[in-house]
């Protein structure tokens, strides 16, 4: 599988377990205020994908991030994009 479609399935997991007012909040921030949900989605992000086995988590490990703290991040802030370039918002 690529690394898009995998991708796109973490965030189509997200938009389904992030409730929409919060998705709104999100997407409301500056993209340099991100780091404020380090521990709320991507906590998520965290405790959703990245156990040893998931295929976002060793696409990821085998590209060379190795720290869940960095791959949470990077997935954070391309949902944020992905947010921001879907048609409507979220």
């Amino acid at each position: 599988m690529l690394f898009s479609e995998v991708l796109q399935d973490c965030f189509l997991q997200l938009e389904k377990a992030i409730p929409k007012p919060m998705q709104r909040q999100f997407i409301s921030k500056p993209y340099s205020m991100l780091a404020q949900y380090h521990f709320s989605v991507g906590m998520l992000i965290r405790n959703t994908f990245f156990n040893d086995s998931g295929r976002l988590y060793l696409m990821l490990k085998n590209s060379g991030i190795e720290n869940p703290d960095d791959m949470s991040d990077l997935i954070l802030h391309l949902f944020y994009i992905h947010l921001h370039t879907k048609k409507g918002g979220a």
